[in-house]
């Protein structure tokens, strides 16, 4: 193999007394169609020289990409050494009418074309691929394989099809220009990390049954059937209309040897006091019984009217009396006053009208200056009302 020096590339064809000796002293090249290559080099190696990238193309899509060292001051490649860099028996150069390729940003990017007609066969030599292997344990090696290449090639790309399984290239994903030298080529491998395919054990699971009961009648209310691990812990919902009884806890734990737990439970007591007031429901509305429970086939028909005598209170949650033992939500209805008079409009712009629930109603308003029946007032959303149809409400600031 010569040794040749461009005009105006030098170093370009390397030699084994030339490329070798980098490679042994920490040249390490990254060249791959997602990322640009990254150099390491130990200071002060190759101080008159450089890396480029060849980007090569197929139908301007770029496929691969090669790292190759050229002159510090190089500006271009000839036709002939790009030819013999990238240059394979799947893909040539695609014609160009130069016979210089320019160097710009460290790059030289070139269209490549799929050989589709048989070309005469070059002669071919078999080589041997041999491999150092990084951090090797005690008896590990890797017989080399042999491959056939060109006569003329001087160099080979590092594919996946040249690792050997288990392995993978140090320091690089694959793509990289190799030097032939004395009919081989060494490539450094480190062997992959094991990853423990051990099947782990199926988990156990039991189902445990808890069951609640009523402390003061001893009657089971409700059951709750849980299925997990054995010291599985879970939160349980407590039945509607009950708190837990003295000493008893919100958590279960799932117990192998247990199949069955008993949780006491106690009736909510509801907080009663006596009230006198009016009041109207929003839509159509559920009862409640005193221990807070839904009553299925009975409730309130929307915007009706109803006097009650209590209000009771469970849980934070208040409610109205509407008969000795049915209940409605106060979130449901809202309190008012019968009146029978009329209000008055103030001058200015029509005044918007709005439902119980201080909503404004947006296609309806009344005039300025006119007068108005009402025979309800109340409370809005903080604001004093004064009903005037069915469900619409003036507020106090729109009338005098």
């Amino acid at each position: 193999m010569n040794k040749t020096k461009s005009l105006a590339v030098s170093g370009l064809m390397f030699s084994t007394m030339v490329f070798s000796p980098l490679v042994n002293q920490g040249v390490t090249v990254y060249a791959d169609s997602k990322s640009q290559p990254e150099i390491s080099v130990n200071k002060g190696e190759i101080d008159d020289r450089r890396f480029i990238t060849i980007i090569l193309n197929v139908n301007n899509k770029e496929f691969r990409r090669l790292a190759f060292m050229v002159d510090k001051d190089a500006t271009y490649l000839d036709k002939g050494q790009l030819e013999s860099i990238v240059n394979n028996s799947s893909y040539v150069l695609d014609d160009y009418n130069t016979e210089k390729f320019n160097i710009f940003e460290n790059k030289i990017i070139v269209e490549m074309r799929k050989v589709t007609e048989k070309i005469p066969s070059k002669e071919k030599v078999r080589i041997a691929v041999n491999y150092d292997i990084m951090d090797p344990k005690s008896g590990e090696k890797v017989d080399p394989i042999f491959i056939m290449v060109s006569k003329d090639d001087e160099y080979i790309i590092s594919t996946d099809d040249l690792l050997p399984k288990g392995y993978h290239y140090t320091g690089h994903s694959g793509a990289l220009s190799q030097p032939i030298s004395n009919g081989a080529v060494y490539l450094n491998i480190t062997a992959n990390e094991l990853v423990n395919t051990k099947p782990s054990k199926p988990v156990q699971k039991f189902n445990t049954t808890v069951n609640f009961i009523d402390k003061s009648t001893n009657k089971k209310v409700t059951t709750l059937n849980l299925s997990g691990t054995h010291g599985q812990k879970y939160k349980l919902d407590i039945p509607e209309g009950y708190d837990l009884a003295e000493n008893e806890l919100k958590e279960v734990t799932i117990d192998k040897a247990k199949k069955d737990l008993e949780i006491k439970l106690v009736k909510k007591t509801a907080n009663i006091t006596l009230f006198k007031g009016n009041i109207t429901t929003h839509d159509v509305s559920k009862l409640y019984t005193q221990d807070g429970k839904v009553v299925h086939n009975r409730g309130l028909a929307k915007n009706s009217d109803w006097l009650s005598d209590k209000k009771m209170t469970i849980n934070g949650e208040t409610y109205y009396g509407v008969s000795t033992e049915e209940f409605v939500k106060a979130s449901d209805v809202f309190e008012y006053t019968t009146i029978s008079t009329s209000v008055t409009t103030s001058n200015g712009k029509a005044k918007f009208l709005y439902n119980a629930k201080g909503q404004r109603i947006r296609n309806r308003a009344v005039a300025p200056n006119s007068s108005w029946k009402t025979d309800k007032s109340s409370t809005i959303n903080g604001k004093h009302a004064y009903r005037v149809s069915t469900n619409e409400w003036l507020f106090a600031n729109d009338i005098v």
